[in-house]
Parts: C-alpha cells; structure tokens; sequence
C-alpha cells in the first residue's frame, strides 16, 4: 500500500480489501484485511490472519477493494493476494458436493443443513436417503462422515452402501455419529420404519478424506457420456487393449454404471435387463470372456454396482471364464438395454482393486 494526502476524521478513514460470501445457512460473512493509517504518506506492506467460516460456501457475492480515506487523498494498491495459511490448513469438507436423494421417503430440510427422513403409510421398511457420488469423491480413498442424529427410529444405518453399514440406536436426544469407510456406492443414512410418520433428523454433517488411494478404472479412455438406448439396442462405447488388459494381472474388477429408466415394465419378450460387457477370448484356452454388470428387472434410476470380477483362470462365475490374459490386440466395450424401455447408460467403470483376496 502507498498513501498520500491522508487526513484523519473522514467517515470510514480506513482501506480495506475483502470477500462478501453466504454459507449454506443463508448468512453473509466479509472476510478480509483493514487498515487506518497513522500519517499524512506513507508505504507499508500490509497482512492479516481470517478465520473463514466452517460451514461451505454457497455464493461468492463479491470481491472489493475499498478506499474510505478522506477526499484528495490518493492511493496506490499492488499485489493484492488471498492465500491459504499453510500451517493450519485444514482437510476440505466435502458435504457440499453431495446432493441428498429420497428413496420411498418424505425427504425436508427444515434448517439449511439438516435433513429429516419421515416414513410415508404406503412405503414402509427402509426409509432415509442416499448421496450418489460426485467429484471431488473417488472410489477407493477411504473418507470419513461424520454428524448428529435423532429420530423415533429404534436403528439408524449409515455409511457406504456396497459395505456393511454402521448401526446407531437413536433417540429424540441429538447424538454425535462418525465413521470412516472406503468409497464405493453411494453414501446412505436409513433406518426401518414400522409406521407411518416415523422419522429421522440429522445435522452439522462433514465429509474429509482421510487416505487411501483411488482405485485405476480400466474404462478411463472411454466416453462416459450419457447414452440412450432403445429397446433391444446396443452400442460399442471403445475399445480396451491387450496390454493394457494384460498388465493388472489377477488383480480383481470391480464394474459400475449409472442407468435412468422410463417406462420399464417386465416382458417376456427381452430378457428383462441392462449391462455392460467387455467381450475377449483367453490366451490361455480360447475360451469366451463376458466381463461386465448386469441390472435385471431395472426399476431403479441409480448407480448400479455388479459383481466383483476374479480374474484367477477358472470358471467361478457361473459359465463366465474370468482369464488374466487376452488373446486378441483390443476387446470392445458394448453397452446393452435389454428391456422393453428406454433407458440410458452413463459413466460405465471397470474399477481394479488392490491386488488381494476378497
């Protein structure tokens, strides 16, 4: 900063820089830096600690410079800079990048940052609601999901739902959860509902890394843009090669896509199902590999997670035989609607898990 002609008992008699940002709960925050000089000129590098607040950020509303000083002053404003304390940085809260979904539940939001789960009398048993994931998340880092909870539930559930979940005995007293997990699914919170009007509330939830190492997906090169079939179409998306099939060895796969569904009912005339399937023949034997995931009867508009794929040269998936090395240069990727629906297909994954017995 340099000044000059400053004169003090002008209305603001200060500069400042700052950042006006709202948080989820709807409140205005202006963090930045402020100085009233001492002198007539002068020059002074000038800095300041903030603490910003806890909760995400939903706007930014503005980014200003402000010179309150007294008419006929100047000012001069250089390298003007905003940066992150690198001794108290602190892990990202990621809640803000999940996006809450109902299951067969009555799903609200009474206060920015809770979510209560009330059971409806024509959908009872599982009621609560579910967070597909989305970046920053990756499959494979281990992430921890923390909160507080109450409800007139016995038994709240909660973390990934491809793993065993955590259970909570709640109350209509607020308690603390948390639990660390590996990324897979979705991120669930549920409890089993017997009437209805049963519910859960949850409140001040935080989602961090906490390691771990994202699982390579062998489908990174192919388009995982949304696809829609219609009913009885299929279409190749690309191509994996052989060695880059080769190279993962026994390693086991494990395959995901995200499918949406309109007008899906069951009928004899397809075999009442939606998938994707790597398609090659062993080096070993010849024999015909189909690797991939199948949803049947797909009523559900979600991610679905198939079967994890062990790639140990014997036949352990019903007619499928899962060998480690490919016999042809490239096998093709091919998305499949066999239903009477239309349906469409994105973001198909064929993840390589950590090289060890499942």
């Amino acid at each position: 900063m340099e000044w000059n002609g400053y004169k003090s008992g002008s209305d603001g008699n200060r500069f400042l820089f700052e950042v006006e940002f709202t948080t989820t709960d709807g409140q205005k925050h202006w963090n930045g830096l402020y100085y009233t000089p001492t002198t007539e000129k002068g020059k002074q590098h000038l800095s300041s600690t903030v603490k910003v607040s806890n909760l995400p950020a939903q706007t930014i509303d503005s980014i200003i410079f402000w010179d309150e000083l007294n008419p006929g002053s100047h000012l001069k404003v250089t390298n003007i800079a905003m940066t992150i304390n690198p001794l108290e940085t602190v892990t990202p809260d990621l809640v803000s990048s999940l996006q809450w979904l109902q299951n067969t539940t009555i799903l609200t939001e009474p206060t920015p940052g809770n979510y209560r789960a009330e059971a409806q009398a024509e959908n009872l048993g599982a009621v609560g609601f579910f967070a597909a994931y989305s970046s920053p998340l990756q499959i494979g880092k281990k992430y921890k999901l923390s909160g507080m909870v109450r409800g007139n539930i016995p038994l709240i559930r909660y973390g990934d739902e491809a793993t065993v979940p955590e259970v909570l005995t709640t109350t209509d007293k607020w308690q603390t959860f948390s639990l660390e997990f590996t990324a897979v699914s979705d991120i669930a919170i549920y409890g089993s509902a017997s009437k209805a009007g049963d519910w859960f509330e949850v409140s001040d939830l935080h989602l961090s890394e906490v390691g771990g190492v994202a699982w390579p997906d062998l489908f990174s090169s192919m388009s995982k843009a949304p696809v829609t079939l219609l009913p009885g179409y299929a279409t190749t998306i690309g191509y994996l090669t052989k060695n880059e099939f080769d190279k993962i060895g026994g390693c086991n796969l494990l395959p995901m896509f995200n499918q949406e569904v309109k007008g899906f009912t069951e009928s004899k005339n397809y075999n009442n199902r939606i998938g994707f399937e790597l398609y090659f023949h062993g080096a070993d034997n010849d024999k015909e590999n189909y690797l991939g995931a199948w949803a049947k009867t797909p009523d559900m508009n979600n991610r679905f997670i198939g079967y994890e794929l062990t790639l140990n040269g014997s036949n352990n998936r019903g007619e499928l035989y899962q060998s480690k090395i490919m016999k042809e240069d490239k096998a093709k990727v091919t998305l499949y609607n066999q239903t009477n629906a239309t349906v469409t297909i994105s973001n198909p994954c064929m993840y390589v898990l950590p090289n060890t017995t499942s």
